[in-house]
């Protein structure tokens, strides 16, 4: 998700999405600083739910997750005016990740935005979006612990304003610096009402639209390159509320934490153990950098055969080099078997294919 987003051309037909291409153009006269309230109730732990995707394409990007993956493309889209400084010009879409929502983001002029895909990459991780069902009480607590919260330009919020309020929307919002979120940009937010927040009409739209196709698999995982995995986990759990997900694991020159991050998804931290590949990533992307998105499939032969037809073959995770450089160690330990779809073919995203051994779930 992005700040400055100013008012939806249509906003009143609503009631028919589907039949709409909805623009939502940035003005940060649309947004009002968000002032102190009172103490709240213990707020219940952010979900994760969507993910930012880089995309040189967003058409392109799109076009391999719906005809490759078999994932869904949303009717609604979003525009960013080039003249926003904290993001320059940008383009958006949503996909259905059969597990997670995905945002894809294209810029569209100079600007942060594409300084930022140019550093990271075409099909990279953008930042883990977190939804809250209490802004404020979420704010306070954080706030209590410590937390100065940024913006999306990793600046400071002036003193006596709480993150940004989108009025067109009612969307509350704010950034966690990278320094205390050990490199992986976060974003916290509260959706609006049902008549005003995008994401509603977003969910509305799902339910107007076909589901995903039967062979698509399921997005079960994000992995995050960590430099210290008892250092990120402790801010996993302590400030983002965030529940492991058993022990730590250890394969293949990797040290490993599953987190539940909400949805009948997890965030995996991989911590690269010796010289490799994927210390190699980590060291050139740096700390908490998102390489990877692992899909489950119930079949993964059958998968490969629809995969093929299109003209994509999976490679396996154990081939060097970028094309299945991090598939976790829990696809590692607890597969039967798990392949990549190669980069080039997934407009620059890291994805892994793995098939659950029989009786996991």
């Amino acid at each position: 998700m992005q700040q400055n987003l100013g008012t939806i051309d249509g906003k009143r037909q609503f009631s028919k999405p589907w039949r709409f291409f909805l623009m939502i153009f940035a003005s940060a006269s649309a947004m009002t600083p968000m002032t102190s309230v009172g103490k709240q109730a213990p707020p219940d732990p952010p979900y994760l739910e969507h993910i930012g995707i880089y995309a040189e394409s967003t058409e392109r990007t799109a076009a391999f997750l719906t005809d490759i993956i078999g994932l869904r493309l949303n009717n609604v889209k979003w525009e960013i005016k080039p003249d926003t400084p904290q993001s320059g010009g940008v383009k958006l879409g949503f996909i259905d990740g059969n597990g997670m929502q995905f945002t894809l983001i294209e810029p569209t002029t100079p600007g942060p935005t594409l300084d930022e895909l140019r550093r990271f990459g075409n099909g990279a991780v953008a930042e883990l979006d977190f939804e809250v069902n209490d802004f404020n009480a979420t704010y306070d607590l954080l706030e209590s612990r410590g937390v100065g919260f940024v913006n999306m330009d990793g600046k400071p919020f002036p003193a006596g304003q709480r993150g940004w309020h989108l009025d067109d929307f009612g969307i509350s919002l704010v950034y966690l610096p990278k320094d205390l979120s050990r490199g992986m940009t976060i974003e916290i937010y509260q959706r609006g009402p049902e008549d005003k927040d995008i994401l509603h009409a977003r969910d509305r739209m799902w339910k107007a639209l076909p589901p995903v196709r039967d062979f698509a698999p399921r997005l079960r995982r994000t992995l995050v390159l960590v430099k210290d995995l008892d250092a990120t986990a402790a801010f996993l759990e302590q400030i983002m509320r965030l529940s492991r997900t058993g022990g730590i694991q250890k394969a293949a020159g990797m040290r490993c934490l599953l987190f539940d991050a909400g949805g009948g998804t997890q965030i995996e931290l991989v911590e690269p153990t010796q010289t490799g590949p994927i210390k190699t990533l980590l060291e050139t992307k740096g700390d908490g950098f998102a390489a990877g998105l692992v899909f489950e499939s119930q079949d993964l032969k059958a998968f490969g055969r629809h995969t093929k037809s299109k003209g994509v073959e999976l490679v396996s995770n154990h081939s060097p080099g970028e094309q299945g450089l991090v598939a976790g160690c829990e696809a590692v330990l607890n597969s039967a078997a798990y392949a990549s779809i190669p980069m080039d073919a997934a407009e620059g995203m890291r994805i892994t294919i793995a098939q659950p051994r029989r009786g996991r779930p």
